[in-house]
């Protein structure tokens, strides 16, 4: 896939997801901030995850965009084999079901539900999301096949600006639905 209609497929994921994440916010405060099991998150927790996920991996793709050079005509996309694993394992199946359970790192372990960080949560969550098509902005003349963004595992795995975007699309996808399972359990 070629760069641009890379970054034109990310913008169209990141729109739809912010549609799914209005009509989520539409529901009572109570009931997003509620567990809805004791080793669960509730909707509010599944944000803040993402918030943290979101925060890291721009934070290192806009170091590398800083110091990347610049390719102005459109080019292949690269993409690498683990990021392409993690980008699929992390999205939700054709049925809307989360594929496996992973462990989350503590890095990016949200705090206990608290209805009074809601409005700060929704705040930072919109403004991640902000963040995300800036450095698709940033990203559109930088050379896809040159820059690696640094994993959560640490720099001995690093993701090509493709796979950083592609696993940031599905880790939103996996977290959205998660969200709205805590919703639904608790809507009898």
């Amino acid at each position: 896939m070629l760069r641009n209609q890379a970054i034109t497929q990310f913008r169209e994921a990141l729109l739809a997801q912010a549609e799914e994440t209005k009509a989520l916010l539409t529901e009572d405060r109570e009931l997003l901030w509620d567990n809805p099991g004791p080793k669960s998150w509730s909707a509010m927790q599944c944000l803040e995850h993402l918030i943290m996920a979101g925060e890291f991996y721009q934070n290192n793709l806009r170091k590398e965009l800083q110091k990347a050079k610049l390719r102005r005509a459109d080019h292949e996309a690269a993409t690498g084999r683990f990021g392409q694993k993690l980008a699929n394992a992390m999205q939700p199946t054709e049925a809307g079901e989360r594929k496996v359970k992973t462990p989350t790192s503590k890095k990016i372990t949200p705090l206990p539900s608290d209805v009074s960080r809601h409005d700060q949560v929704v705040a930072d969550y919109w403004t991640v999301q902000d963040n995300w098509h800036q450095l698709m902005d940033l990203s559109s003349e930088a050379d896809w096949t040159k820059i690696r963004v640094v994993s959560l595992i640490g720099p001995i795995l690093r993701f090509y600006i493709y796979d950083a975007f592609a696993i940031n699309v599905a880790h939103q996808n996996r977290h959205l639905l998660q969200a709205r399972e805590a919703v639904s359990r608790l809507v009898f």
